[in-house]
């Protein structure tokens, strides 16, 4: 096993949002309150360059607490999807 696997599951957020130069960080400030800092980010434009796709692995958070984050994330009015999963070590 590499030093670098992770050792709990790892939850994947897929965010489809508008590509304005506030959306990351107003997406990323979802995650602070539930003193959580992410894995991994990546952020892809699409369409155009009209949006971004962010890919947000978070290891070791719960169901609950990723049903919590993101369904805040749906009620911003940057985001227009959100996708969870959670991958097994």
């Amino acid at each position: 096993m590499s030093a670098f696997a992770p050792q709990h599951s790892v939850t994947r957020f897929s965010i489809h949002a508008e590509a304005g130069p506030s959306s990351l960080p107003r997406v990323l400030e979802y995650f602070t309150p539930h003193n959580v800092v992410p894995e991994g980010l990546t952020a892809i434009k699409v369409a155009g360059g009209q949006m971004i796709h962010l890919m947000i692995d978070v290891a070791g958070i719960d169901a609950a607490r990723s049903a919590i984050i993101a369904e805040k994330l749906r009620q911003s009015v940057v985001v227009n999807q959100v996708v969870v999963k959670c991958r097994r070590p």
